[in-house]
């Protein structure tokens, strides 16, 4: 009787429970040479195959995954490759380098990257993955970004500091404190030409809009919300 894997098909999953991983490989390089981007397929498929006994060739079927995507300009995705690789094995010599170049690449300019790389220590961390993936979710947050926090109205990120785990969001002069896990949860990234982003950037513009059209002020206000 087969094993129920999530997001396996079942011509893969026949494939592993027999054993036939030459087979299993031919797949696994068509599969990412006609589309890499559902990820949870190939993980779970590598997943499944170290379980039985195909540990070391996961890896490098999960390595020619990232390559592919990285020859796509995917770094997002290559990045959850190289997360999936600390997870799988995390003795690997190469995966610790190979995260924080990552990160070095898609963020690059990023005004707190050094910052984050520190209190991260990807290198030294006990857990590589883990140190790795927290510090993606603090470079996702840019000092000058704009963002909505409920009940207090637009704001703008003005600083980062992880090694104090605060990041500052200005509103209306007032620099209010919030954790990256508060963050998370309840700022909302406000795109250029929202309502309340263009009352933040330009204001003047703004108010003389409702003074002078205020119909087209509630269809913009209305328009940002739906």
């Amino acid at each position: 009787m087969q094993e129920a894997h999530s997001h396996i098909p079942d011509d893969l999953s026949a494939l592993i429970e027999q054993k036939k991983f030459a087979d299993l490989e031919n797949e696994w390089i068509r599969r990412i040479e006609s589309d890499p981007s559902y990820l949870p397929l190939f993980f779970a498929v590598a997943a499944a195959a170290k379980k039985k006994g195909h540990g070391p060739q996961s890896v490098g079927w999960l390595r020619m995954l990232g390559d592919e995507l990285g020859r796509r300009a995917d770094t997002e995705g290559r990045f959850q490759v190289l997360l999936e690789i600390a997870r799988t094995a995390p003795t690997d010599t190469a995966i610790r380098g190979e995260l924080e170049a990552t990160l070095k690449e898609r963020f690059a300019g990023h005004p707190a990257l050094a910052a984050v790389l520190a209190k991260m220590a990807i290198g030294k961390a006990p857990d590589a993955g883990a140190a790795a993936a927290k510090a993606e979710r603090w470079l996702r947050f840019t000092p000058g970004d704009i963002y909505y926090l409920p009940t207090r109205g637009p704001g703008r990120i003005v600083e980062l500091n992880p090694a104090l785990d605060v990041i500052r969001l200005e509103i209306a002069g007032t620099k209010l404190p919030l954790s990256l896990v508060s963050a998370e949860r309840t700022l909302e990234a406000l795109p250029v030409g929202h309502f309340l982003r263009d009352r933040l950037e330009r204001p003047e513009e703004i108010r003389a809009l409702a003074a002078s059209d205020p119909s087209e002020t509630v269809r913009r206000i209305l328009a940002s919300f739906s």
